[in-house]
Parts: structure tokens; C-alpha cells; sequence
């Protein structure tokens, strides 16, 4: 799952709009929609923060962080890891 999608699915479960959940990481709602749709990363230093504000907890979480981390990465390596998936059966 992308990481766009794994946080408006949290936004949706938790009843927050973007510009709720912007307030509760302190930055500006533009960030949240830009993050979405993959035109900018989470700074690293706050994506444990965007985890707690999103209630994330065990593989969910996890699945976020591994998400949020590789949006930081070179295009090359998000490509390699998305052909890598696709190779993968999942469960």
C-alpha cells in the first residue's frame, strides 16, 4: 500500500481532515495533500511523529514508517523495491 493511501485511509478511520491532521503535526494542510499524492516526503525527523498522529500501531505502523522512508529514497532504489514486490507472492 502507498503511502498516500495509508494515511488518507487513517485520516478517513480517525475522522480527521487534512487540515486537522496538519494542525496536529504542525505543518500546513498543503504538506499533508502533497505527501499523498508522492510530491513531497515526510521530513525524516517527523515521521515517527505522523505515526503517532495517525494512531498507527504494530504492522500497520511499521508498514508506515518502511513507506515513509522509502519516499526519501532515489527513484532507482523505489523502483528497485517496487519490482521486488512484485516478484514477492503475498499473503
Amino acid at each position: 500500500m502507498t503511502l498516500g493511501r495509508i494515511i488518507s485511509d487513517r485520516l478517513k478511520a480517525l475522522g480527521l481532515s487534512r487540515a486537522a491532521f496538519a494542525r496536529k503535526v504542525g505543518v500546513k494542510p498543503p504538506m499533508i495533500f502533497a505527501v499523498e499524492k508522492s510530491k513531497s516526503p515526510i521530513p525524516g525527523a517527523r515521521i515517527e511523529q505522523w505515526a503517532d498522529a495517525l494512531e498507527l500501531k504494530g504492522k500497520d505502523r511499521e508498514a508506515f514508517v518502511d513507506e515513509a522512508w522509502l519516499s526519501r529514497s532515489p527513484e532507482h532504489v523505489r523502483a528497485m523495491v517496487e519490482k521486488l514486490r512484485k516478484q514477492i507472492p503475498r499473503h
